[in-house]
C-alpha cells in the first residue's frame, strides 16, 4: 500500500509569479518535478489537491493541469479511491558490472521501451572505425535508436555500429536487446568493454529526440565491447538525459 509521503509542509507556501510568461501550471510542474527528484520516494502519494492549492496559491484548475503534465512525463502515477503517486524513474548504471541497456532497465524492474531510428550497413565516424579497427572506406552496420522505460521515455539515444563480421541481418527487430540478439542467435560472446564517460552540451537534434532544450547538459559515454581474443565486437555512444540515468561504481583502497 502507498504510503503518505509529504513532500512539501501542509503550512509552507511556494510563490509563482504571475506576472511570468511561462504559464502558472508550468511553474508549478517544475517546482513539484524539482522536489519529487530531490526528495520523492517510489510509491509514495503527494498531498491531496487542497493541500497543493492552498501551498501554491492556485485554482484545482491550475493544479490539476500541472500534475496532468507530470502524470505524462512519468513522473506521478494516479490511482481512483487512493491518490497520486510518485513513480521511479531514474535509473543508475553500475559501472562495475557489464550489461547492456535492456540489462540495465529489467534489472531495475522496468520495461524497455525503444524507438529505431534507423538501421543501414554504412562507412561509421572516425571513433567508431578506430574501435571497431576498420579499414578506410570499411562498412559497419549502424543501428540508430532511442530507448527509454515503462516509466519514462525518452531516456537515451543510442548509437551502435557492429562489425560486419558478425553477419547481423538488417531485418532483425532491434527493439530488443542486440548483446542477447549477437550473443544468442550470432554465437559471438561480449567479454568485456572500454567505456569513456563524458558531459557536454546537447545538440538540436539531440535536444529533439530527448525533449530536452538545445543546449542543456547531457551525459555521454562511448563504450567499445570485445570478444575472443580481444576482438572488437560493438562500438557504441550514448547520449542520456541526466535526469533520468546515472553511472556509479563501488571503488576500493
Amino acid at each position: 500500500m502507498s504510503k503518505r509521503n509529504v513532500l512539501f509542509d501542509k503550512n509552507e507556501r511556494l510563490g509563482i509569479d504571475p506576472d511570468s510568461r511561462v504559464p502558472l501550471y508550468l511553474q508549478i510542474e517544475e517546482l513539484m518535478a524539482d522536489r519529487i527528484r530531490e526528495d520523492g520516494e517510489p510509491d509514495t502519494l503527494i498531498p491531496t489537491e487542497e493541500d497543493l492549492c492552498e501551498i501554491y496559491g492556485v485554482s484545482r484548475i491550475t493544479l490539476r493541469k500541472a500534475v496532468e503534465g507530470l502524470v505524462e512525463k512519468g513522473m506521478l502515477a494516479r490511482r481512483r479511491g487512493v491518490g497520486t503517486r510518485i513513480v521511479r524513474t531514474e535509473l543508475v548504471e553500475d559501472l562495475g558490472r557489464l550489461r547492456s541497456y535492456t540489462e540495465e532497465v529489467e534489472g531495475e524492474g522496468f520495461e524497455v521501451v525503444s524507438k529505431v531510428l534507423s538501421v543501414q550497413t554504412e562507412v561509421p565516424p572516425k571513433n567508431a572505425c578506430d574501435a571497431l579497427k576498420l579499414e578506410p572506406g570499411e562498412r559497419a552496420l549502424g543501428i540508430h535508436r532511442v530507448r527509454g522505460t515503462s516509466a519514462v521515455f525518452p531516456v537515451a539515444i543510442l548509437t551502435s555500429y557492429f562489425s560486419e563480421k558478425i553477419g547481423m541481418d538488417e531485418q532483425e527487430d532491434f527493439t530488443k536487446s542486440t548483446y542477447d540478439l549477437v550473443i544468442r542467435k550470432y554465437n559471438t560472446p561480449i567479454l568485456w568493454a572500454r567505456q569513456r564517460i563524458t558531459a557536454y552540451n546537447a545538440t538540436p537534434e539531440e535536444a529533439k529526440l530527448l525533449n530536452l532544450t538545445s543546449g542543456d547538459a547531457v551525459l555521454v559515454f562511448y563504450r567499445t565491447a570485445y570478444g575472443v581474443g580481444d576482438q572488437p565486437i560493438e562500438f557504441v555512444k550514448g547520449v542520456f538525459n541526466p535526469r533520468y540515468y546515472n553511472f556509479s561504481i563501488s571503488l576500493l583502497r
